[in-house]
């Protein structure tokens, strides 16, 4: 059974080493970014489809590899 100390513990790893501030921040960004756009009736700047994100994340994914192979 977990208990609300070692589940604040574990958060607060996961928050540390994970770059999780970094995560968090970006998608409120993000969320108030696409606030903004949609008050003005804008066009989002963001693939219209999954397929078009999932090419996004393997664009970083390709990246990341390759310059953990390199250095």
């Amino acid at each position: 059974m977990t208990t609300p100390t070692n589940f604040y513990h574990y958060c607060h790893q996961l928050w540390e080493r994970n770059n999780m501030k970094d995560v968090l921040l970006s998608t409120l960004t993000g969320f108030g970014c696409g606030v903004v756009f949609a008050a003005f009736k804008l066009p989002v700047p963001a693939p219209p489809v999954f397929a078009g994100v999932a090419g996004i994340i393997g664009l970083w994914i390709g990246f990341t590899t390759l310059t953990q192979i390199i250095s």
